[in-house]
C-alpha cells in the first residue's frame, strides 16, 4: 500500500492532503485531483486533467 501526502503552504495557511492506494502513481494522481477540486487556480484544474488522461494513457497536449 503506497501512502502519498501532499502538503501546500499558501498565505500562511498550510494545507495536506493524503492518499493511499495499492499503485503509488495512483495515489500521486489522487491526491492531485482532490487538490483540483478544491482550488480556484486553473492551472491546478490543467494538471490535474493532465495527469487524468495520463493514468488513462490519453495523449496530454491540447493541440
Amino acid at each position: 500500500m503506497a501512502k502519498v501526502t501532499i502538503a501546500i503552504e499558501h498565505d500562511d495557511r498550510l494545507t495536506r492532503t493524503t492518499c493511499e492506494h495499492d499503485d503509488e502513481a495512483q495515489a500521486l494522481a489522487q491526491c492531485i485531483y482532490r487538490i483540483a477540486e478544491t482550488s480556484p487556480s486553473d492551472r491546478v484544474a490543467w494538471i490535474a486533467d493532465a495527469v487524468h488522461r495520463l493514468m488513462r494513457g490519453e495523449p496530454t497536449d491540447r493541440t
